[in-house]
């Protein structure tokens, strides 16, 4: 049986190659916030477009209802060239769409949060977190370029942690066996 890890130590040199390219991100993110967003949305874009072809060239199977693969393959393909020609368009309805979510979830749960009876154990932090929520919602609304610097610092910490620990371990592994 194949495992994602193997214990004897064989291919280790994957394992530091993954922390160190996580490391590196975590360090772009968190020192250049602006640059790694707008790489993500090109890439997201690139996706986007690419899976838009495919699944145009999908539709012209035979057999099948081709309206759908049509309008997800056209939507698709539309979405990503936006997002290839205006990132920060991208990236700013992103961060609107999350802000509003996370604002209305927020009211939504302190609403439930108050219709409970007073004696609910948990009632106080339901409200204390559906509060959180709304101010979180409203930071992303107002100022969303302070909202992203922080989200993705954040992601670069998380980052580099967690790469480090990856890579360490990788490095363990070096006496079990060959790099690759």
């Amino acid at each position: 049986m194949k495992t994602l890890f193997r214990p004897s130590g064989r291919g280790w040199g994957w394992m530091v190659l993954r922390g160190l390219v996580l490391v590196l991100l975590g360090l772009l993110a968190a020192f250049s916030p602006f640059s790694t967003a707008l790489s993500l949305a090109w890439v997201l874009g690139l996706y986007a477009c690419i899976d838009g072809v495919l699944l145009l060239l999908a539709s012209t199977a035979h057999g099948i209802n081709r309206k759908p693969l049509l309008w997800a393959g056209g939507l698709g393909l539309l979405l990503g060239l936006v997002s290839l020609i205006w990132p920060q368009i991208t990236i700013l309805l992103v961060l609107t769409v999350i802000g509003a979510w996370v604002l209305l979830a927020g009211a939504l749960q302190c609403v439930a949060a108050w219709q409970l009876p007073p004696a609910t154990p948990g009632r106080g932090w339901l409200t204390v977190s559906g509060l959180l929520s709304i101010l979180f919602g409203v930071l992303l609304l107002v100022h969303p370029a302070g909202a992203l610097a922080a989200l993705m610092t954040v992601f670069g910490v998380w980052a580099v942690v967690s790469g480090a620990f990856i890579l360490v371990h990788g490095w363990h592994l070096r006496r079990q066996g060959p790099a690759f």
